[in-house]
Formats: structure tokens, C-alpha cells, sequence
């Protein structure tokens, strides 16, 4: 299923419940609401239980209607990445039996796994995971302690974080109707309830891609050290002149921007633009901004015309955004195709 066809939305309220005086009112009505999960009256950690439960909409409902007063406010984006998972067949279901499985108080509580029952109703597809039941209440002030691993923490590859960056742009580009600035936030779709490209949906792009992943990647490590100095910018940039732009001066670009006094005119000009903004304390760069400097320089030096301000960026995004369009619809001009659709 590609991401376009996916436009996952959890509506539901920001937690389950918020008034702390309905506390003891959720634990009676949790007995009568899951009489499938049964729970101990003991307090001992080895008292606990856990078993793999199938979590449909309908009992996920059941156990937000339960939600344990402390939690955090649920958030839809990371709701909205685990439903397009769910709906894609991508989500582990043994993972949380060594990693985070779900949690409820021997009352009933929901005290750990809120965002994946909000996942399963955005989704309406039943999946399997671990909980633990009879969990000390008291063992809720230390979940969620731990550093999250990224993309790039699990990729295994070589330039992680970069090929991680990029890959987000390749999956947007190659599956979604996606406006390019969208794309840069690792939008799938433009759809306002849209999620972000998911760690697995990542994952699975570097795996598949990663030759071309890695192509990109190093002809930046070649020219960042004087056209900006983040690789990942770079590589989604170069990635976007060759396979959506007009790619065929590229390579003499990427040579121009490694020389320490290059000669080109549109190369000096962004080296003195990107250095004063970066100097800048109040000024705030980010991947947008960064992206269009490289395609608006590379645009002025293959057409072999100078460059006297970066004042209209913005221009270039629109010219991509029809790139991208042209090539997704088979218009693609002279340009080069994209090779993996």
C-alpha cells in the first residue's frame, strides 16, 4: 500500500482522561469493560503477568476509555506513524515482549502503550502485542527512561544519519503526491492529517536504495566542506537535481564546489550568502532554506548566468514541484527518469 493511498488521522482526545477525580470511577468500570483480561490483587513485580493479546479497535477503545490519569497527552503524529505501519504490515508484533510491552495496574489501568491503542482504532486493523498485567502503579514514574533509537541508530550503514535523511526524500518522492517542502519534513503526502515517513518506512528505502543512497551521500562529503557543511542537506540536494532536475551538469558542479578557491561565480556568491546567515545568531537555518541555496546555485551555474541574490528562494521550490509532478505523471522532458519507480 503506498503512502498516498494511506491518509491515517487519530481524532480521539489528547488522553484518555485527564480529571484525576475520575480515577477510581475508571477502575470499577475497567472490570466490567475487559472481562477477557483477568488481573492478581498482588503488588510484587513477580507477581505480574504477561501474555500476547490480539488488541482489535474494539478493545483498544475499551482501554483508553481507562487511561491512566498521569499519562501524557497522546500525540497524533506518532499516532498516525504507528497507524500507517499497522496498515502497511510493518509492525512487529513480538518486538514488545522484550521492548516496551503494554501495561495495566491490577485495577485495570492503562499505564504504558496508549499511543499504539490509538494507533489500532486510526487504522481499524487488529494486531498483536505483549502486555504485562498486575503492574505496580508505582513503576510508572520509570517507564519511557531510555534513549530512542533512530533510523540512523539501526541502519548499519555508512554515513547513517545522511543515507537516513535522504531516504525519507526518496520514499516521499517515490511514493507519495507530496509538494517538495513537504517532502523535506519527511511528508509522505500533503494531506494536513498526513504522517510523517515512518523509522520503518525509512528502514526499508535503505535497504532497497541504498547504492543510490550512498551515491549521493558521498558526492556531498565532497563538496560540503565549502557549500555548507551538512552532509544530509547536500545529498538531498544533489539527489533532486539528478533524478527530478536537470542533472547533467552535476558532476562538474559537485568538482567546482570542492575546489578550496572555486571559480565560479554562483558558487562564490552561496559560499558568502550561506557563511553570513550561519553567522548570524538570530537566523534560523533550516533544511527548506538550505536546500534551495544548492538548487538555485546549481540552477544559475548550469545555465552559466551569475547569481546577485537569494532573496526569491522560494521561486525554486516551485520550479521542483513541478519537476517532481512531471516525473511521477511520465512528463519528464529531458530529464532523467527516476530509475526506481
Amino acid at each position: 500500500m503506498t503512502c498516498g493511498a494511506v491518509q491515517m488521522s487519530w481524532n480521539g482526545t489528547k488522553n484518555g482522561t485527564k480529571n484525576e477525580a475520575h480515577g477510581k470511577a475508571q477502575t470499577e468500570r475497567f472490570k466490567g469493560n475487559l472481562t477477557q483480561l483477568h488481573y492478581n490483587t498482588g503488588r510484587k513485580i513477580d507477581a505480574m503477568k504477561k501474555k500476547k493479546i490480539l488488541l482489535t479497535p474494539e478493545l483498544a477503545k475499551k482501554c483508553l476509555a481507562n487511561n491512566y490519569h498521569k499519562n501524557r497527552n497522546i500525540r497524533p503524529s506518532v499516532v498516525n506513524s504507528y497507524a500507517i505501519d499497522i496498515a502497511d504490515g510493518r509492525w512487529n508484533e513480538d518486538i514488545s515482549e522484550i521492548d516496551n510491552a503494554m501495561a495495566f495496574t491490577k485495577e485495570g489501568l492503562l499505564i504504558n502503550g496508549q499511543h499504539r491503542c490509538a494507533a489500532v482504532i486510526a487504522a481499524d486493523k487488529a494486531i498483536y502485542v505483549w502486555a504485562y498485567y498486575d503492574v505496580p502503579i508505582e513503576l510508572y514514574d520509570f517507564f519511557d527512561g531510555g534513549a530512542v533509537r533512530t533510523a540512523a541508530d539501526v541502519a548499519g550503514v555508512p554515513n547513517a544519519r545522511a543515507v537516513s535523511a535522504l531516504a525519507k526524500i526518496v520514499y516521499a518522492v517515490k511514493y507519495g503526491t507530496v509538494p517538495l517542502a513537504s517532502a523535506l519534513q519527511g511528508l509522505a503526502t500533503n494531506s494536513k492529517n498526513s504522517a510523517k515517513v515512518t523509522r520503518q518506512r525509512v528502514l526499508s528505502t535503505i535497504k532497497d536504495e541504498n547504492d543510490l543512497l550512498q551515491k549521493y551521500v558521498n558526492l556531498a562529503g565532497n563538496a560540503g566542506a565549502y557549500l555548507g557543511k551538512k552532509r544530509n542537506n547536500l545529498a538531498i540536494a544533489f539527489f533532486l537535481i539528478d533524478y527530478v532536475g536537470r542533472g547533467d551538469a552535476l558532476d562538474e558542479f559537485v568538482e567546482e564546489c570542492a575546489k578550496l578557491s572555486p571559480t565560479s561565480q554562483p558558487i562564490i556568491a552561496c559560499r558568502s550568502y550561506v557563511s553570513k546567515c550561519l553567522a548570524n545568531k538570530n537566523f534560523k537555518a533550516d533544511r527548506k532554506w538550505m536546500v534551495s541555496c544548492i538548487l538555485a546555485t546549481y540552477e544559475a551555474f548550469r545555465d552559466g548566468r551569475e547569481i546577485m541574490s537569494f532573496n526569491k528562494l522560494s521561486k525554486v521550490f516551485t520550479k521542483y514541484d513541478k519537476y517532481v509532478a512531471e516525473t511521477k505523471t511520465g512528463h519528464t522532458d529531458n530529464r532523467k527518469a527516476m530509475a526506481f519507480i
